[in-house]
């Protein structure tokens, strides 16, 4: 049986033509257009296939390429919270007596997917056009996978209000998982004279962050520059500590869960950075010494001083807490009923 046919989209169109064996039920397809609009919403997207689909006795086999020669992706104008959702009492059920196989053939697929020179993305702070090339590799047994990268060509990401130009952006795939491809980014930003920016690398689920500046600073002066568009000297006391943390979170590379994985190793029950409504900030370990006595000791990272504090509960409603520092020392007792 001969298979001929053709979709139109757009301005482009799509040429379908193969053969199809009824009786040993093996065939092959292939596809091949121009220009033909995928995807026309919020995110506009023309594609320019060249596959082959290949059925036999043992797979279905996929292969040839797809070149996206134009592309916008915005965000989508309807948020997912209005979208009506189905009740749980609703079930879903397939008939498996339906088909027009009762083969289950996997799928195999070995598939380029080459961005061309007019593929825009306006979308969650980045503005840019991409270049890229990849392998897309699937054995219907493990994880899909990708070789190749995708290039920032141009673009500039705006954070806290602030535009930053990715002088270097790219998602390296090295014949791994498609969903965590390496990362080699380098954003920046120019105030007056001074260069501010940050390098990040690892990978989608273990990104890696390291910030630099021309010239040399602090990285809290770093994130003053980056954030606030300005230098630690024209901030004010609450944004140079909200910086001075932020810093310290980027610098710990990952932050909640590096705090998380230092504080189980160290047997500790309190571990990290808090502030006050002030804008201090100070560092703080705590450990139960015994189910009712706790120590903590905190050092502030902006001002020169030192914290110990001792909490020991009398009952489930009493406790006695004293505190004693470079400042001074003093004890306060705390009755708590719950309603």
């Amino acid at each position: 049986m001969s298979l001929t046919g053709l979709i139109g989209s757009g301005s482009g169109q799509i040429n379908l033509a193969g053969q199809y064996n009824l009786q040993r039920q093996t065939g092959n397809l292939t596809l091949k257009g121009d220009g033909f609009q995928a995807i026309d919403t919020e995110v506009s997207v023309r594609i320019s296939p060249d596959l082959n689909v290949r059925i036999d006795e043992e797979a279905i086999r996929l292969g040839g390429s797809v070149t996206i020669p134009y592309a916008r992706i915005s965000p989508p104008k309807q948020q997912m919270q209005s979208v009506v959702r189905a009740s749980e009492d609703v079930v879903f059920t397939v008939d498996e007596d339906e088909g027009l196989t009762q083969r289950n053939l996997p799928l195999l697929t070995d598939l380029s997917v080459i961005l061309g020179d007019s593929v825009e993305v306006d979308a969650f702070g980045f503005k840019g056009r991409l270049l890229g090339r990849l392998r897309i590799t699937d054995d219907a047994q493990t994880t899909t996978r990708a070789s190749g990268s995708i290039q920032v060509e141009s673009g500039d990401y705006k954070l806290f209000g602030q535009d930053l130009n990715i002088s270097r952006g790219s998602l390296v795939y090295t014949g791994g998982p498609i969903d965590n491809p390496g990362l080699d980014l380098r954003v920046s930003r120019f105030v007056g004279t001074v260069e501010a920016g940050a390098r990040i690398t690892g990978t989608i689920r273990s990104p890696e962050m390291t910030l630099f500046s021309v010239p040399a600073m602090s990285d809290s002066s770093i994130m003053s520059y980056l954030v606030l568009g300005r230098g630690p000297g024209e901030s004010s006391a609450s944004e140079q500590s909200m910086m001075m943390q932020a810093a310290m979170a980027l610098t710990l590379q990952g932050g909640n869960s590096i705090t998380s994985q230092l504080q189980q190793g160290l047997n500790l029950d309190e571990f990290g950075f808090a502030s006050d409504d002030a804008g201090d900030s100070a560092f703080f370990i705590g450990k139960y010494l015994t189910p009712r006595l706790y120590i903590r000791y905190g050092i502030s990272l902006l001002e020169s001083m030192e914290m110990l504090t001792l909490s020991y509960r009398l009952s489930s409603m009493w406790r006695v807490e004293t505190q004693s520092s470079n400042l001074g020392s003093g004890a306060d007792i705390f009755y708590t009923r719950e309603r």
